[in-house]
């Protein structure tokens, strides 16, 4: 993940699909989207109760490398350990090796249903993490606006909401 962020920093002509758009990230990218509407959330298989976030201090987090809640967690002290993927963030689960998997809201029964395993039930959920396409910096901005033009004209028709129905189940 962290090298497809980077590749669309770096090379003219790429993009990277699903991307959370960050004041972090903001002038990083030319954004096209909302694709996909999405949230930060937590999972576990343990029977963890959480009331705020501050009780995540007591767990060990697990999460994709590159993901834009990394620096937030981090910032308010929370133990977190960096993924590839979300399919070994999900073993990590599954292993115990991490006490929570944060991830979008989108991923977890994906990955679950990937892979054949039961999925981990959701225990909190922060944050709008919607996700965009980020292009890299030199992108045409008449690119970037016909291409949102079209998600704009895709969602009126609904054909987005469809198929992210059909995705999540």
């Amino acid at each position: 993940w962290q090298t497809a962020l980077d590749n669309s920093i770096t090379y003219p002509g790429s993009a990277t699909l699903g991307v959370s758009r960050t004041p972090e990230r903001e002038k990083l990218f030319r954004w096209v989207g909302p694709i996909a509407k999405n949230y930060i959330t937590f999972y576990s298989y343990k029977n963890i109760k959480l009331t705020k976030l501050a009780d995540l201090k007591n767990y060990t987090l697990g999460i994709l490398k590159g993901d834009s809640a990394i620096a937030i967690l981090e910032r308010k002290g929370f133990t977190v350990v960096l993924g590839r993927d979300e399919t070994e963030n999900l073993m990590k689960l599954r292993e115990g090796k991490i006490d929570i998997w944060t991830t979008g809201n989108l991923t977890a029964n994906y990955i679950s249903k990937k892979i054949n395993v039961e999925a981990p039930k959701a225990i909190g959920q922060t944050g709008d993490a919607s996700l965009y396409i980020a292009f890299h910096r030199d992108t045409s901005d008449v690119l970037i606006r016909k291409l949102n033009e079209l998600l704009d004209k895709l969602n009126q028709e609904e054909l987005v909401k469809k198929l992210s129905v059909k995705y999540r189940n």
